[in-house]
């Protein structure tokens, strides 16, 4: 079966604090969902890793990636994923300290593979590649193993 992927919802919140939500959304369950996730700070230390709730699901952090490290503001990307019997709700971000803005993306996947806990199964590799924060990049690239099946899918979040 071939993976088909939709986004739910996505968005950010520009006014500072340390919880946000996202726009109520229905996953089906037994979907691999990912929310990708931006926080930033105009504090001199990097973004403390977000809890997620929501959903009836358990938010598990895949990877991350400071990505600004300006001495006066901090970026970083963050990426979860949940698989389970899902409900209709929102998604609750909590920073557990005071950030300027946080934006998110959260999409669905049908086709992954079920097993593990959480989505875990569905996970065979997440790599990063070097921060590049110079305002005339124009182009990333993030080098992967090989895939293991032509059932296999890339999510990519830059």
């Amino acid at each position: 079966m071939a993976v088909v992927g939709s986004n739910l919802t996505s968005g950010n919140s520009a006014v500072s604090g340390t919880s946000f939500q996202t726009a109520s959304i229905t996953p089906a369950s037994n979907n691999l969902i990912l929310a990708s996730i931006i926080v930033y700070n105009t504090a001199s230390t990097n973004p403390a890793d977000p809890s997620l709730s929501g959903n009836g699901l358990t938010w598990v952090k895949v990877n991350s990636i400071l990505y600004d490290n300006n001495s006066a503001s901090r970026r970083k990307l963050f990426l979860y994923r949940a698989l389970g019997t899902a409900s209709a709700g929102v998604i609750t971000i909590t920073t557990g300290e005071t950030d300027a803005d946080v934006a998110w993306s959260v999409d669905q996947f049908l086709g992954t593979d079920t097993s593990g806990t959480n989505g875990s199964g569905a996970i065979v590799q997440s790599n990063t590649a070097a921060q590049l924060t110079s305002p005339t990049v124009t182009s990333l690239s993030v080098t992967l193993s090989a895939l293991g099946s032509a059932g296999n899918a890339t999510f990519g979040v830059f």
